[in-house]
């Protein structure tokens, strides 16, 4: 085991590309209750490198915390993305149909630090509705738990005071 287990959570922004084609999700949640509102769908045509710079330099954040995740993109870059760095024929057959790119982008998450045996909650501040974010994840943990533990909430601006669970 790692010394960090991280579990993202409430994602705002879905990206999935197959060939050329991506399509973008963004999921509006109610701030109290943190369920899905909506969900606004959106299609890219071209190469999907350029659609994920224009994403990061759009969420793009000073990050001082020594945590090393407090929100930002998860998910899995596929080898089929490398036809659109350099030309090399397609000679595999697709026989999976999942798409080359998956990427959420995540407020923040929960860290647990298992050297330090600390719990934090994070929260990168790339969309709306930080703080009613983190206390509902909180809430949420402290009620999952007879003894629940100490729970040290992180920002971008924030560095982390250790707190025993």
């Amino acid at each position: 085991m790692g010394r960090y287990s991280i579990i993202a959570v409430y994602p705002f922004e879905k990206i999935t590309s197959k060939g050329t084609i991506s399509q973008i999700e963004t999921i509006v949640r109610s701030q109290e209750s943190g369920q899905i509102k909506k969900i606004d769908r959106a299609e890219y045509t071209g190469n999907p490198f350029k659609l994920l710079r224009e994403k990061m330099e759009k969420y793009q954040t000073t990050y001082t915390s020594e945590l090393p995740f407090i929100g930002g993109a998860v998910g899995y870059f596929g080898y089929d993305l490398c036809h659109h760095m350099e030309k090399i024929d397609r000679t595999a057959v697709d026989d999976v149909k999942i798409p080359d790119l998956y990427l959420c982008m995540y407020d923040g998450a929960i860290i647990i630090d298992h050297k330090e045996k600390a719990l934090y909650v994070t929260d990168a501040q790339l969309n709306d509705g930080g703080e009613t974010r983190v206390d509902r994840i909180v809430k949420v943990i402290e009620a999952s738990q007879e003894n629940p533990p100490v729970v040290e909430c992180v920002t971008h601006e924030t560095k982390p005071e250790l707190r025993p669970i």
